[in-house]
């Protein structure tokens, strides 16, 4: 029901790219997922840029970018320090992670 990868860089000791996927057992369950995941993050702005449903968030120097789909039970987040990714980046692999999980 979830996984997650994460990408070290190749030189320093910052955060690097975290990728996480939950496949949750209904819509209702990733709705609330979603809405729990919503109402904890820090400096939440929404975003609909991925998938109808969606929000940044901003602790640090880590830009997270949370997504849910709309018509199967799936919640997943891009997480990148502002260091290694732009917000384009981010956006790009985002959009890369939902259309590898369609």
């Amino acid at each position: 029901a979830y996984n997650a990868l994460y990408f070290e860089p190749q030189k320093g000791d910052g955060f690097g790219i975290a990728v996480q996927v939950w496949r949750d057992g209904n819509l209702a369950e990733s709705r609330t997922r979603f809405n729990t995941l919503r109402n904890t993050f820090p400096n939440v702005a929404p975003t609909s840029k991925v998938t109808e449903q969606g929000f940044r968030s901003f602790f640090g120097d880590v830009v997270t970018l949370v997504f849910a789909d709309p018509r199967r039970p799936l919640v997943a987040s891009v997480s990148c320090s502002k260091k290694h990714c732009t917000g384009d980046d981010i956006l790009y692999l985002a959009t890369l992670v939902r259309d590898r999980l369609r």
